[in-house]
């Protein structure tokens, strides 16, 4: 979990010095639209906001095939 959040935090910050350094002010608005248009079209509030449950589900999915595989580590 602490990765996706790193990922996200670097995201907006990195998104938040390109936007001051143009000189607009900081906002989450301002922010949001210039890494979604010029970095990573999927970097959405829906995606900030979903983030931990495709984590849960990626651990879910691992735990099952974990379980059905019969696998020791």
């Amino acid at each position: 979990m602490v990765p996706a959040i790193s990922e996200k935090f670097l995201i907006f910050l990195i998104g938040a010095c390109f936007v001051a350094v143009e000189g607009n002010r900081v906002t989450w608005e301002n922010v949001m639209m210039f890494v979604s248009a010029e970095a990573v079209p999927y970097f959405t509030n829906a995606y900030l906001l979903t983030f931990p449950l495709s984590v849960l589900v990626s651990v879910a999915a691992a735990a099952c095939i974990h379980v059905r595989t019969g696998s020791k580590e």
